[in-house]
């Protein structure tokens, strides 16, 4: 202690006293440093003879346990320098006797000291260290030991791979092989071994800087040593390199490299099953490298956008033009994906001969003689290889090489490979089961499966990497278990399944690996969901009587998700873990190049999500999402050279433009589908050219027959549009044709595969037929395009003939399908025959119609097979067929079925709307998947948004007819609703009127062959056309004569079409008028039923007496005589006043989707009185719970938003509205564009918005930010067509002011088509003053006396309607 205080510490050590035992150890560490260096220049000066050995052995081992205590404590640079110190003593103390370096364990200590300088970036000193540490080795016989010698070429490894990730150019060109070059007398086989060690390293943590001067010294090597095969394989690793690199000649590098080991297997100097996995391996990479030009000549790869939908590009309308110009495959393109047979043959033999070889590796393998690392490589590339037969749609090539890749892992104890090889055993079956093989055998391919059944229970997150991928492996296998039951109709297993899977705490945690696992529960759920359970077909009678259950409330007990939803979540899911989103904690690196096979699996992910996603908008009847998704489908696959899938989404797209009657872009892109089959291939292609194609490729048997059925789906459509038909090239019978000797083909091709010996894990039957599931349903097809051409050409006889043979064996196979594709065809064959019954009755033609040859039956056979699958067109059809049968007998039923058929599309996109705001951002959960499998009856939270979402009519269920009772009573009393429609047959108007307490009443008007919709747009398209007009005075003169034209269109829309009727759309009077009906009831005594007595009674005033004696005459029970109707008469007119009021209660219109842009407020009877326009019933019920109190919306004045011309443009209206910026409680933007988050605010922060511009504002806030928005603001609308909806093809009516209503509007008034500025100013100006002036003031009222303001009333004043339910001013 005394001489303490003359040592001189280091350089920025510290003289005072430690803070802590850490800091105070490293103070007496310091101190020590300076002893030990002046303890080696003691050594180094005294002469060797008078210092004792031991002194050197003694100053290593301290300065070693310093060296250690200073790595503890933090110090790795000092630690290093001092380890460096003491193997320096140890090393002169060894000197070259082998027994002291054991001794003192040299050499681990000289590779613990290159572990220090590597932690402190010291990377040439570490290797330097490392140089010695390899000449310990050889001196102390160490490197001849293979376990010895792979941990020091680890070390090197590591070492360089760290330096090479810093930046340090240095040592780029030190291999091991600078170790060994001066050491004398090493055999080249241990260098080889040495340099093959360091190569393994390097390919497993990827480090291809590391790979390269490797490969060049291994090649130098093999060539002194005469290894010809050896530096073949060398060869093909710098090919591999090469590729990596980009080399345009990576192809013709692996083509020479195959010449080689051709040439070696003639010569039969080489082992078989070592150039045999050469010769494959080499075959894959230039079949990789193939690949890689392909998807280089088609361009940059796109991924699929994770964004939904843009918006369209004009309102409510898609514009097909440019798509279809960027869709169309230029020629080059078409090229390219047609050669993609050449790429697949390349990998077919590299599959061959892996397939040959496996049997041998295997006994290799058991018997000791095979090294799995060593063959670690060929594992990974025959995963690697099946996954692209899969992507690339070659199902038997796949089933070989994973029956192959089984064999040899069944041959491996290996704990670390059970994954892989339960990985494998899941996807063979998967696809087994795919390919039509009978479930019972390709589930007997998951048995192994079931001995994982411990890891499964186990929570992943706490286990490691190798334990995670075995509980994933054993969920992917539980997984295809339960495809392979859905393929079976065993519903109930695959359920099961499925909620065991979803169940498990892996599925929870944030790895990418349960993002796919999940995405994939989530796509077989949904697929589930849409099956029928396999039950025999009731009959129409049990129908109805499934239908008579009385819920007790319009809410669902529980919480359940859609299809829709379910496959969206899965196609996020599979687009987070693409683009790393997903990614959180972040997964350990995948050593063995995993990235590649988890390409491959996501590219196949993403490729069904898509599909899945695109065909369930589809049978939605969103034709713009699923249009929007099968383009990023499409995109997809031509990006990735998948021509399967280009031609799988090209025939989704057919099917999309085939409902919106865009038959010749369709056509072309069928065109497109039928030249990636074969460039000979079109629709107008004789059936030979079928046949030959499907042919030679089996396993495309199914897109080969959807290609077919679309030819002819698509020509029957074409001969609708043109009126005349074309003899067909190609009929039904050759769609049946084609699908037998394709079947038998295929059935061929696989029992080839199945009895190679060679492949004893395939376990299939001798005899089986694979595709007896597609056949039938082609059988079923063929029916169906048979009965509707009969159909068409007015063969009502044949027609029926076709259904009712088809119709027997459809009752058969009831108990056993469940295929959701197979029951939309019955139900549309259903649906034909009933179509058919309706004409032939009708139109009275000599048909012999049978006892079942009912119309209403074969609807609701019809009905009850569109369920669970929601086909929103054909549900559509059939309900107005069954409204239009049941009208005069069950008018309850008729409305039922009516008011369930309108607007379906919008009930699934509000459904979905309302459940994202919902479950806001956690839809990577499974609670609800699994509620939704299980139906659980779990109580929901009990919010508006809840309710309104559970009061609509379940979707994948026959709703019961109850549900209309109910929401019809839940109505305020006051209001009525009216539902419009045209019938299928477009013969009868369908008037449907219903109230609270009311029974509704429904009638069938036949229309007249004046075609009003038409003349209504051809008066618009002249309005729209007079707007050019520049000339004042001519200008004024047309738009009067339009004017009064649209006025007389309104006049003859009520008298030719509604006539007496007319009164069905007329609101219940403001007074009570039971006593009148009572009087009137006995004045008629008994001749009419009460319900119509007060129809005419509550609508007093709109009928003439001629109108009224009309009425009364078709809704009496027995004729009338004209005493009676007179004395009814009488009684009304004496018991009521004569004047015409108005009626101020309100009218909800529901208007099919061809009656919709029909001015019906402005028809005479309707012109002063108050009606609003709703989708459907449901919605109206669904509002109102949206809105969170029962009846009128309340608007508060105070609280308005407005923008006010926001493109500058409309300076008279900007002029006009001035007063807007001077109202108190007023907020808005005048002359500026305002954005998003702006106009978000606004709808939900304010209860009115009012928006004088352009169009509806849609370029502000598109319809797909709407749905995110939870709207409170009663919107005024007043651009050009704000509230018009666009019909495309068969398509449900599109447009923004739906959007409105989705996201929570209670109302917005809207113009129906395009308008004058000065005009609809007045419009708008006089609505407002009068509505906002006072108190309570019905919305409704104002709007409709505002119109006498205009001075063009009608072509102006008739475009505002309002959307909505009833909304007045708060006081």
């Amino acid at each position: 202690d005394e001489g303490e205080e003359d040592i001189e510490l280091p350089r920025g050590a510290s003289t005072q006293s430690p803070q802590s035992p850490v800091d105070g150890k490293m103070g007496l560490i310091a101190l020590c440093l300076p002893l030990l260096e002046e303890s080696r220049e003691i050594l180094r000066e005294s002469a060797p003879c008078s210092v004792p050995e031991e002194e050197h052995r003694w100053l290593g081992g301290s300065a070693y346990n310093l060296g250690v205590t200073l790595h503890r404590c933090g110090a790795c640079e000092q630690a290093a320098r001092v380890l460096e110190l003491a193997c320096e003593e140890m090393r002169v103390w060894c000197g070259s006797k082998e027994g002291r370096m054991v001794e003192v364990n040299l050499l681990e200590k000289q590779c613990v000291l290159a572990s220090y300088q590597k932690e402190s970036s010291l990377f040439s000193k570490a290797l330097d260290t490392l140089v010695l540490a390899t000449s310990t080795a050889v001196s102390s016989r160490l490197l001849e030991d293979p376990q010895g010698r792979c941990g020091l070429v680890r070390q090197w490894a590591g070492v360089r791979i760290a330096a090479l990730e810093s930046g340090v150019k240095e040592v780029e060109e030190r291999t091991f092989m600078s170790a060994l070059k001066p050491l004398k007398g090493i055999p080249l086989s241990t260098v080889s071994s040495c340099l093959e060690a360091e190569l393994r390293e390097y390919k497993e943590w990827e480090c291809d800087g590391g790979v390269v001067r490797v490969v060049e010294e291994l090649m130098e090597v093999y060539r002194c040593e005469g290894r010809v095969l050896d530096r073949t394989r060398m060869l093909t690793e710098q090919a591999i390199l090469n590729r990596k690199k980009g080399d345009r000649h990576a192809v013709e590098f692996f083509t020479d490299i195959i010449g080689i080991l051709e040439s070696l297997k003639k010569s039969e100097k080489s082992h078989s099953d070592v150039l045999a996995n050469q010769l494959a391996t080499a075959h894959f990479w230039k079949a990789v490298c193939m690949y890689d030009q392909l998807m280089e000549r088609c361009g940059k790869i796109v991924s699929p956008s994770s964004t939904p939908p843009p918006p369209p590009t004009s309102p409510n309308e898609i514009t097909m033009v440019e798509s279809e110009e960027q869709l169309c495959l230029a020629p080059e393109e078409g090229k390219v994906l047609l050669s993609t047979d050449s790429m697949m043959r390349c990998l077919e033999v590299a599959v061959d001969y892996w397939h040959t070889m496996s049997r041998t590796v295997a006994q290799n393998l058991k018997g000791g003689g095979g090294d799995v690392s060593h063959d670690w490589t060929m594992f990974e590339l025959m995963t690697v290889s099946s996954y692209m037969c899969v992507v690339q749609h070659r199902p038997l090539v796949a089933i070989k090489v994973l029956a192959a890749l089984i064999q040899t892992y069944e041959a491996i104890p290996s704990p670390s490979l059970q994954a892989h090889y339960h990985n494998a055993l899941a996807l063979k079956a998967r696809l087994l089961s795919g390919c039509g093989v009978p479930a019972e055998v390709a589930e007997c391919h998951l048995e192994p499966a079931s001995e994982l059944k411990a890891h499964s229970s186990s929570p992943a997150s706490s286990a490691g990497r190798t334990r995670r991928a075995l509980v994933s492996a054993t969920l992917h296998a539980k997984l295809s278990l339960a495809g392979i039951k859905l393929s079976n109709d065993e519903l109930d297993g695959c359920r099961s399944l499925l909620t065991e899977v979803l169940s498990h705490p892996h599925l929870s945690s944030s790895y990418p690996s349960s993002y796919v696992l999940q995405a994939r529960a989530k796509l077989l759920a949904a697929s589930l969901l849409q099956h029928r359970p396999p039950s025999p077909l009731l009959t129409p009678e049990q129908v109805l009587d499934q239908m008579e259950t009385s819920p007790t409330s319009l809410l669902h007990p529980h919480f359940s998700l859609t299809p829709l939803e379910l496959a969206m979540d899965a196609l996020r899911l599979l687009q987070g873990v693409v683009s790393g989103d997903a990614h959180k904690k972040g997964e350990e690196a995948q050593k063995r190049a995993s990235v590649e096979v988890r390409g491959w699996e996501l590219c196949e992910g993403l490729m069904e999500a898509l599909k899945m996603v695109a065909n369930v908008h589809w049978l939605c009847g969103m034709v713009r999402e699923a249009y929007h998704y099968a383009r990023e489908g499409l995109k997809l696959a031509r990006s990735k050279a998948l021509r399967y899938w280009t031609i799988t989404f090209y025939l989704i797209l057919v099917k999309v433009l085939v409902i919106k009657g865009n038959l010749p872009v369709a056509r072309c892109f069928l065109c497109q589908a039928g030249q990636l089959f074969d460039p000979l291939l079109s629709p107008n292609s004789p059936a030979e050219v079928f046949h030959r194609v499907a042919q030679s490729c089996p396993t495309h048997l199914k897109q080969c027959t959807d290609f077919l059925s679309a030819v002819m789906h698509l020509r029957e459509e074409e001969e609708q549009d043109v009126g005349g038909a074309t003899p067909p090239l190609v009929t039904p019978q050759d769609l049946l044709h084609l699908s037998t000797t394709t079947s038998s083909s295929l059935d061929s091709k696989l029992s080839q595969l199945c009895g190679d010996k060679a492949v004893p894990s395939l376990k299939l039957p001798c005899q089986f037929s694979i595709a007896s599931p597609s056949h039938v349903r082609v059988e079923l097809e063929v029916a169906l395009l048979q009965a509707r051409a009969f159909s068409r050409a007015g063969d009502a006889g044949k027609c029926l003939g076709v259904c009712r043979q088809t119709f027997g064996q459809l009752k058969k196979e009831a108990h056993r399908r469940a295929d959701p594709g197979y029951w939309l065809l019955a139900a549309r064959l259903y649906a034909t025959a009933g179509a058919c019954v309706v004409v032939a009755k009708e139109t009275k033609a000599r048909v012999k119609l049978t006892k079942q040859d009912d119309a209403m039956g074969y609807f609701l056979m019809a009905f009850q097979l569109c369920f669970p699958f929601s086909s929103v067109l054909l549900l559509r059809e059939t309900c107005l067929w069954l409204g239009s049968c049941m009208a005069e007998t069950t008018p309850l039923l008729a409305a039922h079925f009516l008011s369930f058929g309108m607007q379906l599309t919008l009930t699934h996109q509000a459904v979905y709307s309302i459940g994202q705001k919902l479950r806001k951002h956690n839809t990577t959960g499974t609670t609800d998947v699994i509620a939704t499998l299980q139906q659980d009856d779990g109580t929901a939270d009990a919010t508006p948004a809840m309710k309104a979402r559970q009061s609509f009519p379940p979707l994948h269920t026959m709703p019961p007819v109850a549900y209309t009772r109910l929401a019809l009573d839940s109505l305020p009393l006051s209001w009525t609703l009216c539902t419009l429609a045209v019938d299928p047959g477009e013969r009868y108007l369908l008037v449907m009127r219903a109230g609270r307490e009311h029974e509704p009443l429904l009638v069938r008007i036949l229309l007249p062959e004046q075609n009003i919709p038409e003349a209504h747009q051809q008066c618009l398209m002249s309005s729209k056309d007079s707007l050019a007009i520049r000339d004042k005075k001519k200008w004024w003169a047309v738009r009067r004569e339009l004017d009064t034209s649209l006025e007389t269109l309104c006049g003859d829309l009520e008298d030719s079409w509604l006539g007496h009727w007319k009164c069905m759309l007329v609101g219940k009077a403001p007074e009570d008028r039971t006593s009148v009906v009572e009087r009137v009831c006995e004045r008629l005594k008994q001749g009419v039923d009460r319900k119509w007595v007060e129809l005419l009674v509550e609508t007093w005033g709109c009928l003439s007496q001629e109108e009224v004696y009309l009425l009364l005459g078709e809704v009496a029970d027995d004729p009338l005589t004209a005493a009676q109707k007179k004395q009814a008469y009488s009684a009304m007119e004496d018991l009521l006043s004569s004047d015409i009021t108005p009626s101020y209660h309100p009218m909800v219109l529901v208007a099919g989707h061809t009656l919709q842009c029909l001015p019906w407020e402005s028809i005479p009877v309707l012109r002063e009185r108050s009606v609003c326009r709703m989708p459907s019933l449901a919605f109206v019920v669904a509002h109102r719970h949206m809105l969170g109190h029962d009846g009128c919306g309340l608007v508060n004045p105070l609280n308005t938003f407005y923008v006010l011309n926001p493109e500058k443009n409309l300076p008279k209206t900007e002029k006009c509205f001035e007063w807007f910026t001077k109202e108190p409680g007023w907020e808005g933007l005048v002359g500026e564009e305002p954005n998003n988050s702006v106009l978000k605010a606004a709808l939900e922060q304010h209860q009115l918005y009012i928006y004088c511009g352009h169009g509806s504002g849609g370029k502000y806030l598109s319809v797909d930010q709407l749905h995110l928005v939870h709207c409170k603001a009663a919107s005024v609308l007043m651009g050009c067509s704000s509230g018009r909806l666009a019909v495309h093809g068969n398509a449900d009516p599109t447009g923004v002011v739906l959007q409105y209503l989705i996201s929570g509007c209670p109302a917005i008034v809207a113009n129906l088509w395009d308008v004058t500025d000065e005009d609809i100013d007045r419009y708008c100006e006089c609505l407002l003053d009068n509505w906002l002036s006072g108190s309570d003031e019905l919305l409704l009222k104002h709007t409709s006396s505002a119109r006498s303001v205009c001075k063009l009333k009608y072509l102006i004043g008739a475009s505002p309607v309002v959307y909505g339910i009833p909304v007045c001013t708060s006081k």
